[in-house]
């Protein structure tokens, strides 16, 4: 599911769901890094972004304004397709928003007016790098990993008193609309799967972070929800959000059929899944997912 044209389709859904209290809190606490580094050396604040897709957060933040004036950005993601994707979607976006541009392979200086950003791309596993960082972001990441050793490899890469900001971490509700009479079963068994099946991660990670904070001797800045709607106006679907509900059909399906054991057969999840499609054909479905938005500081 998690390939580059899903990553970008999926912007403007994320957008929407990302939860304004929280993304205040992230906010003022860049501007308290912001501060701190007048004292050092560069005066730049230092941003490690891992599982970075497509580079839609970096993106998001320089578009909205609210980085810091010099910032060094490091984009990390394991999938290289993923990082080559980055190298073209960032400067394209970044140029659009007024941004003057020197880039080579590995990294991009932008500037616009009195602000620097200096993004960098990387192939990698982020919790096998060295990395040292005043703000760690992790969209849509936590999910997927064992809360709890996965914060402690996070807070290793951030300086003291250094936040994460980790939005989008899926915590226990997927649904679709018009309802389906199998849609509990397929609901049960795709969380299973999340459980019991794939590696890491698990349906309510978001709870289990709130949990694993204090434990590993952080603070819970802020904590908010932060749902994803994706549904049709007019009769048709915003800009390329019919490519995301497309995938997310065909990963809950798939999940579901990986499910040993499952009350759900395979005739069932065929017939499930014809119905939505054709329902996505004529613009007639909807979905929603819960998650949390949380803010860390160590």
């Amino acid at each position: 599911m998690s390939d580059p044209d899903y990553l970008t389709a999926k912007r403007t859904v994320d957008d929407r769901a990302l939860n304004d209290r929280v993304f205040d809190a992230f906010v003022a606490a860049l501007s308290d890094e912001a501060a701190l580094s007048d004292e050092a050396a560069d005066g730049s604040v230092s941003v490690l972004d891992v599982g970075a897709g497509t580079g839609t957060m970096v993106v998001r933040l320089a578009e909205r304004g609210i980085l810091p004036s010099h910032v060094t950005y490091r984009l990390v993601d394991r999938d290289p397709v993923h990082v080559d994707a980055a190298r073209t979607h960032v400067p394209e976006r970044l140029a659009a928003a007024g941004y003057r541009l020197e880039e080579d392979d590995e990294v991009i200086v932008a500037t616009r007016g009195g602000n620097r950003l200096e993004v960098r791309f990387e192939t990698a596993d982020a919790f096998a790098i060295d990395a040292s960082a005043d703000v760690c972001i992790a969209t849509a990441v936590l999910d997927l990993l064992n809360p709890s050793p996965a914060l402690a490899g996070l807070a290793s890469h951030l300086e003291p008193g250094g936040v994460l900001y980790a939005p989008l971490v899926f915590d226990g509700g997927t649904g679709f609309a018009p309802v389906h009479d199998d849609d509990p079963a397929i609901e049960r068994a795709y969380h299973r799967h999340m459980a019991e099946v794939r590696d890491g991660g698990g349906p309510r990670v978001g709870r289990r972070l709130l949990e694993a904070v204090p434990d590993l001797d952080g603070e819970v800045v802020a904590v908010g929800g932060s749902t994803q709607v994706i549904r049709p106006r007019n009769g048709s679907y915003p800009v390329r959000e019919d490519v995301v509900l497309s995938r997310l059909l065909e990963t809950v399906a798939a999940a579901v059929r990986e499910v040993p054991d499952a009350a759900v057969t395979p005739e069932t999840v065929d017939e499930w899944l014809a119905v939505r499609r054709d329902q996505l054909d004529r613009s007639t479905l909807s979905f929603v997912a819960h998650n949390l938005d949380v803010l860390v500081r160590w």
